[in-house]
């Protein structure tokens, strides 16, 4: 070759083959720079994975789930009062409020599609000796520590308004219910009971339950509470089903009865018996459309009960603190007769023997409001009939017609039941809102750590971005790397006519292949290791909650579908990082790498 000529070497294209071998070529030269490329990769696709997964959780369906497998198919939310006044103010639920029709609207508004059932301030009495007795048509709440002394109840929480379907869903054996005794009837003011507040009627009430001649000869062992007779004035008992309750709590039971603790017994059970009696054990049912308006013509109002009150004499204001109400069919619609006490607080001094006759046609006016209800003073002008003495509640006496009046809500809902658990769980912050209460401790814990967790949604996402972020510039870094480590071979093949493109795919076989890999192991150490991230995230919570239900959330789901988006990115960053060895490889001038290399 003369001075001054430049010869080019023969252009070649590779073969197969040819590509082969290079491939083996230039993976021999970075082995380790490629496992620890490939275990890098994994390890933040495995991180970004978690992530992702933890993204997804969903606290309204996860709290649904744990609360129908430990609470059944039911969601209940009691009145409270909330102060809006007061921005510290907590609700206060030791009282009973009505539930308007408007609350049940914005439910619906809300979005909620499931059956909304009404809880009647009904009380079905177990033990009629206890305090509870007035308990719930008096806006008290029951104390569960009293009313919880042992096993069994000693006064129900009301009565639930129901459809027979429903009773079915909840206690039903295939697709009917099992009715211990009497007959379940679509209307009236009868009740249906559980066969565990039947049985709790039992454990007080020894003349409730048949001899064994009696039973012998009915072989109805709850024949003497079906038979329509009125206890203490307060229900009637149409049928009892069977819940299943005493297999269901076999361990519970025994050692209650044994005298044991509730905190020597499992605490995992003690929860979910206090969550059923409160969603279905301690309730009576009606299936009856009219059961309040049938319930109220019954019972004739036999009392009703009122909260703050002012009573106003001549020259006299006197608060006074809460009263009843009775029905005295003797007595005019202007007439009042008053306990002797009360009395006493309105003229502002003790009675002597002559205020017995004095009090007798003087008029009182009585300015009153149910307890924290959001209502006016209702006021009204009685004649005062006669002074009576008695202990306890009865403080006015009036005539039944004075009584609807004054008193339109004697029986009324006081909670909600919602029977699409996710659906309720979904409107639960509406429900606090509006100033509800959630019964169940169980779901207000669920609720709190589910609601924790999802504050830090959006803080991975912006973690899931950066873990891309940094996979790409592994890609990147590698696919340089690559070409560098291989510079002095690239260099001889380009001098011996081989062509850009033909090295290119090499290079990007080796970044495809080692992705597979990456894939591969990043899918097998999620599918592996999610359910051990969950159960260290949820047994943390538990421990912090001191909740052992809480070790069973979810946090953490393995998704294929999430594994196939990431593999599919990754391929998608290797079309992107492929742009790497090609600018590499352009710029590499033959002569000049083969003689540094010399």
């Amino acid at each position: 070759v003369g001075s001054g000529e430049r010869r080019e070497f023969a252009s070649h294209k590779l073969s197969g083959r040819g590509r082969k071998i290079l491939f083996a070529m230039f993976a021999r030269k970075r082995i380790i720079g490629t496992v620890v490329t490939a275990l890098t990769i994994v390890f933040l696709m495995v991180v970004m994975g978690v992530c992702q997964f933890f993204t997804q959780f969903d606290a309204t369906a996860e709290t649904a789930r744990i609360m129908e497998e430990h609470s059944g198919t039911v969601f209940a939310m009691r009145k409270g009062y909330l102060d809006r006044d007061d921005p510290s103010a907590t609700l206060e639920t030791s009282r009973l409020l009505h539930v308007p029709e408007e609350d049940i609207a914005a439910f619906r508004e809300a979005g909620y599609k499931g059956n909304i059932f009404p809880l009647y301030n009904v009380s079905v009495l177990t033990n009629e000796g206890q305090g509870a007795i007035w308990s719930l048509q008096t806006y008290q709440t029951v104390n569960d520590s009293q009313n919880y002394k042992q096993f069994y109840c000693q006064t129900g929480l009301g009565v639930l308004q129901v459809t027979e379907d429903y009773l079915i869903e909840r206690y039903g054996v295939d697709g009917k219910l099992n009715v211990l005794s009497g007959e379940i009837k679509e209307e009236g003011d009868e009740v249906i009971l559980t066969d565990y507040l039947a049985d709790s009627i039992y454990t007080y009430h020894r003349e409730r339950r048949p001899t064994p001649a009696e039973f012998a000869a009915s072989g109805d062992k709850y024949y003497k509470i079906t038979n329509g007779k009125m206890f203490n004035s307060r229900y009637r008992v149409a049928a009892v089903i069977e819940t299943g309750y005493k297999e269901r709590y076999a361990s519970l039971i025994e050692g209650m009865q044994k005298g044991e603790k509730l905190s020597d017994i499992d605490s995992d059970l003690v929860m979910q018996f206090y969550n059923e009696l409160n969603d279905g054990l301690n309730l009576a049912y009606t299936v009856a459309p009219d059961f309040k308006e049938a319930y109220d013509a019954e019972n004739d109002r036999n009392f009703a009960y009122f909260g703050e009150a002012i009573a106003e004499t001549e020259g006299s204001s006197a608060p006074l603190s809460t009263g009843y109400f009775y029905r005295d069919k003797s007595l005019k619609d202007d007439e009042i007769r008053i306990r002797s006490d009360i009395y006493a607080k309105i003229i502002g001094r003790e009675l002597g023997p002559e205020d017995q006759e004095a009090a007798k046609g003087k008029k009182i006016k009585l300015k009153f409001s149910y307890l924290y209800e959001d209502v006016p003073y209702l006021e009204r002008e009685f004649t005062v009939a006669g002074l009576f003495t008695a202990n306890g509640g009865n403080s006015f006496f009036c005539s039944y017609d004075v009584l609807k009046e004054l008193f339109p809500q004697a029986v009324y809902p006081y909670a909600l039941y919602f029977d699409d658990m996710q659906g309720a769980t979904a409107i639960y912050e509406l429900g606090t809102e509006l100033g509800y209460a959630v019964q169940s401790p169980l779901f207000s814990a669920m609720y709190s750590v589910s609601k924790y967790a999802s504050v830090f949604v959006e803080f991975f996402d912006i973690i899931i971005f950066v873990l891309y972020a940094l996979v790409a510039i592994t890609l990147m870094a590698f696919a340089a790397g690559s070409v560098k480590k291989c510079m002095y071979e690239i260099g001889v093949l380009r001098a011996m006519g081989a062509k850009t493109h033909d090295l290119v795919i090499v290079f990007v076989l080796q970044m495809v292949l080692v992705s597979i890999a990456v894939c591969l192991l990043a899918g097998l150490g999620l599918w592996l290791g999610a359910d051990v991230c969950n159960a260290v995230l949820a047994e943390g919570f538990a421990a912090v909650t001191k909740n052992a239900v809480m070790a069973e959330l979810q946090f953490i789901n393995f998704s294929w579908t999430t594994v196939f988006i990431d593999a599919g990115v990754m391929f998608g960053l290797i079309i992107l990082c492929a742009a790497v060895p090609i600018l590499l490889l352009r710029s590499i001038k033959p002569r000049e790498i083969i003689r540094a290399k010399e």
